[in-house]
């Protein structure tokens, strides 16, 4: 634990890195999408991974595969995207994003029965929705946004994934396989995928002679602390390397041999 304890530490350090260069550099650095694109994963991947921390440091491991996964997931996005191309790949995952959360509200607005459910739902009325749909995104933004994304590929298809820029990448496993990170998808996401499925009831419960006890039982800890340092420190260390921080990252390397 000690160590998965230090890299959480260490890689703690990294947005406030990232930043002090744009405040050192303000008059030539200017912080854009693509830096939003990048810190904003950045910090939900560190902070699934804090949650895993909390998770294990209080033996609740039912969802620390679920939280496993999804941080693996934004570790291969953000791998994309700064592996090559960033600002187009940044600004393809921040529209599309955009896109779909629009998408969402709209639904939420429509004169059917299955928008009627949806607010009856959530308790809230049309009124209420256009309200908060208007005070979020301004007029024809939904437009705007379609039109960016169609402009950053040689294919006008609004449905294709983010990061298919060879129309070659039709699912998430294809990404991997094309990052060369088919056997961490495998390991990670394929597995994993059992809990987010709920495809694990017959682990809950264990069946001797004289008792039926119901918990969690097949949790490798050690495996998971380890791979979910393993996701952190590589995404730090392509993070350092994208913006230059050489000393910064020869610090963490430094940092990460003490663990």
């Amino acid at each position: 634990m000690k160590r998965f304890n230090l890299i959480i530490k260490h890689s703690g350090k990294t947005t406030e890195k990232v930043l002090n260069k744009f405040n050192k550099e303000k008059e030539n650095l200017q912080f854009e999408i693509q830096d939003m694109v990048i810190m904003g994963l950045f910090e939900d991947i560190l902070g699934k991974i804090k949650t895993l921390k909390t998770l294990f440091e209080v033996n609740q491991l039912d969802a620390i595969n679920i939280i496993l996964r999804s941080a693996f997931e934004g570790y291969v996005y953000l791998s994309f995207i700064l592996e090559k191309d960033t600002v187009n790949r940044a600004k393809a995952y921040a529209y599309k994003n955009k896109i779909e959360e629009i998408k969402i509200l709209k639904s939420l607005t429509e004169n059917n029965s299955n928008g009627k459910k949806m607010r009856e739902y959530i308790g809230r009325s049309i009124e209420e929705i256009n309200v908060m749909y208007s005070q979020i995104f301004p007029e024809n933004y939904f437009k705007e946004m379609q039109n960016k994304y169609k402009e950053l590929y040689s294919s006008k298809e609004l449905k294709k994934f983010w990061y298919d820029f060879d129309d070659k990448t039709k699912s998430f496993e294809q990404l991997c396989i094309k990052m060369d990170m088919e056997e961490k998808y495998s390991l990670i996401y394929r597995l994993f995928s059992r809990d987010v499925h709920s495809n694990r009831a017959l682990s809950k419960v264990k069946i001797s002679e004289n008792e039926v006890v119901v918990g969690v039982f097949d949790n490798d800890v050690k495996t998971q602390k380890s791979l979910s340092g393993l996701i952190l420190i590589e995404i730090v260390r392509d993070i350092f390397t994208y913006y230059k921080l050489k000393k910064d990252l020869n610090l963490f390397n430094y940092n990460l041999l003490t663990c």
